[in-house]
């Protein structure tokens, strides 16, 4: 979740329109079914629900 949760904010901020001051999140919830094993780069995307001042 933690990636997740990086990579929506990442992408929210690059998002942020001239003069706005921060961003929000809705609430998530994940079920962790087990660790990446290590070794393996890990690849994360993103992609807005809805560009705008409200969901």
């Amino acid at each position: 979740m933690t990636l997740a949760d990086c990579v929506g904010a990442i992408g929210a901020f690059f998002n942020l329109s001239e003069g706005s001051r921060g961003t929000t999140a809705t609430e998530s919830k994940t079920n962790l079914i087990a660790a990446a094993p290590v070794g393996p780069v890990l690849t994360a995307t993103a992609e807005p629900v809805r560009f705008g001042r409200q969901l």
